[in-house]
């Protein structure tokens, strides 16, 4: 029973030092040109989209949150511009249902709407500024 118990602790010994000496070795660091430079993600959110808004020349004020979950959008915001209310959402990828949903909840309601990748606009249909406003949002 000792032997056996030798035998097993000794292979450990053995067994650890021959790993031991295979982690000896090191590998030479990758060349600096082989770094991978990591880019800035373009930040596409609601206050992104109303600074575009302003940076386009259009007069915002009196931004207020929505309630987006009420027709499936992760979020929204209202504001008025040249005097009118916008409302802008924007939803997951993937949500085009729900999505085609808060659009036809708009146009019920008399608005005007347009989609451009993930974000939602509505807008009165008489809005002072609209050809501003869709020149605005298709350009962001």
């Amino acid at each position: 029973m000792k032997r056996a118990v030798l035998g097993v602790v000794a292979l450990c010994i053995f067994g650890g030092l021959g790993l031991g000496g295979c982690q000896q070795k090191k590998s030479a660091p990758a060349p600096k040109s082989a770094a991978v430079k990591k880019r800035k993600p373009v930040l596409r959110d609601l206050d992104a989209l109303v600074a575009h808004f302003q940076a386009q020349g259009l007069k915002i004020s009196n931004p207020k949150p929505k309630f987006a979950q009420m027709i499936g959008a992760l979020e929204g915001k209202g504001v008025d511009v040249e005097g009118k209310w916008v409302e802008v959402y924007r939803f997951a990828k993937g949500k085009d249902k729900a999505m085609s949903n808060g659009q036809l909840q708009f146009q019920r309601l008399g608005a005007v709407t347009e989609i451009k990748g993930v974000f939602l606009l509505a807008y009165p249909k008489q809005h002072p500024a609209k050809e501003q406003v869709n020149k605005a949002f298709q350009s962001f």
